[in-house]
């Protein structure tokens, strides 16, 4: 997660964003399985966002680090349990959430799934959006 500081700190973060659209190309890209997934007007659309949006991108990488890291820290989820159904979807070559950490949370949930989708990375909605909305439907479907 070395690129979040680029990004996390309030003033340094909303530059980059907005100035520099060339590190949220490279972003993306990197973040996925074949970096010719992305065409070039998703990237463009995408990166646009990102210029829009620099101030929220930003303070949502903030509130990372000031609030669930250090939560994390303190070991506040430690004895929470997860109720509802629910779906965990990773790629197998994600360099953001990597398979293995995705493992272990069985005994913290009722019913959990976890699938990991070979071939893909980070971006699953754009790398294999047809899997990610059958897996959703197949969800709702049983869980209603």
């Amino acid at each position: 997660m070395w690129f979040t500081a680029f990004i996390e700190y309030p003033v340094l973060g909303r530059l980059v964003l907005r100035h520099w659209p060339a590190f949220t190309r490279y972003l993306l890209r990197r973040a996925v399985a074949d970096p010719a997934a992305w065409r070039d007007p998703d990237l463009a659309e995408f990166t646009g966002a990102a210029q829009a949006s620099a101030h929220a991108g930003q303070a949502m990488f903030w509130q990372y680090v000031v609030r669930d890291i250090p939560a994390g820290f303190r070991g506040a989820h430690r004895r929470r349990r997860l109720t509802v159904p629910t779906l965990v979807l990773g790629g197998e070559h994600d360099p953001v959430i990597p398979p293995a950490l995705l493992r272990g949370g069985d005994p913290n949930a009722d019913d959990l799934t976890v699938r990991v989708v070979p071939g893909a990375g980070h971006h699953l909605h754009e790398e294999r959006p047809e899997l990610v909305a059958e897996a959703l439907r197949k969800l709702i479907t049983e869980a209603g």
